[in-house]
């Protein structure tokens, strides 16, 4: 986590959003479970999200990249 945090990448969480890039690698209950508007939140216009197990609708994102696996 020290190298990361020195690269800038830090480990957010569901309540502060406004993220450039999410990693979404693990289909955990509560991420399973946002809403559109949720993602929205968390990505911030122009973002990235990387959904490792392809489970999100691309409609989900209007304005964000979704790449899938």
């Amino acid at each position: 986590p020290a190298v990361l945090e020195h690269q800038g990448v830090i480990q957010g969480d569901l309540d502060n959003g406004d993220y450039d890039v999410v990693f979404w690698l693990v289909p955990h209950r509560a991420y399973r479970e946002l809403k559109p508007a949720d993602w929205q939140r968390l990505v911030k216009p122009g973002g990235v999200v990387f959904d490792l197990k392809s489970l999100l609708d691309p409609a989900m994102l209007p304005d964000r990249t979704l790449l899938s696996l």
